[in-house]
């Protein structure tokens, strides 16, 4: 008992995470319900409504948490890997940043032609001047003795938020030595290696799942990062220091 109190006052980070995250986990289904009712009472859960019969759902509490995200940070330029519902809400709380005279703009990049145009269609006609779409292949690459994934092409910003939600496993081309990732091998993106040197003062990172490529990013990236692990989310967030 000495040795947990003593290992908490050295380093009370993880077991606050810990309790956050369990108390999360019990509340889910009430945070759920108050998420879905939050975008109902601003009119906008009609932009999260399914377009292809095999997407995700969308979930609401992964979205009002994004949503805050970008409307307390005011970022911009987003930066998403993966698009879906969370490309509609990064786009809804631009739109409102932009009423207080912050004006953001979000870059889309991935390797599904598919999944970018069944997003296009839900976007309605005043969020379209927030989103610039990057379609882009995705290939199997190595760095450091480890096998990443890397898009052919990026596009040429400086974000002060990522989202990392891609690519698919599946969308990754190529092989090393017959590894593969859509072989079910976890994924590990590489892409935000290549972006560090230019982050600004306040950057910051929100990683949906991905235990493998939080892991791997944590090991690789330069700059110091205060960083968060959320289990009942399954979400990481990074925040340059």
């Amino acid at each position: 008992m000495i040795q947990k109190i003593f290992r908490f006052l050295k380093n009370p980070r993880p077991y606050i995470e810990n309790i956050h995250s369990r108390y999360t986990k019990k509340k889910k289904p009430e945070l759920l319900y108050k998420a879905k009712s939050f975008f109902i009472e601003k009119g906008y859960i009609k932009y999260f409504s399914s377009g292809s019969k095999t997407e995700f759902k969308p979930d609401y509490l992964d979205l009002i948490n994004l949503f805050k995200i970008i409307i307390s940070r005011k970022p911009k330029v987003v930066l998403e890997f993966g698009v879906g519902f969370s490309t509609i809400a990064i786009l809804l709380a631009l739109n409102e940043n932009s009423k207080t005279g912050v004006n953001g703009k979000l870059y889309v990049v991935d390797p599904e032609k598919k999944w970018i145009e069944n997003t296009k269609k839900k976007i309605p006609e005043f969020l379209k001047n927030y989103v610039s779409f990057n379609y882009s292949q995705v290939r199997i690459n190595i760095l450091n003795g480890q096998i990443v994934s890397l898009f052919d092409q990026l596009p040429d910003i400086s974000p002060d938020i990522i989202l990392l939600d891609g690519p698919n496993p599946e969308s990754v081309k190529g092989s090393y030595k017959g590894l593969k990732f859509s072989s079910g091998r976890s994924i590990v993106a590489a892409d935000i290696l290549l972006y560090e040197s230019s982050f600004p003062s306040k950057f910051f990172m929100i990683i949906d799942g991905r235990h493998k490529n939080a892991d791997f990013l944590k090991n690789n990236l330069k700059y110091n990062y205060n960083i968060k692990k959320n289990t009942a989310l399954k979400r990481f967030t990074f925040e340059k220091l």
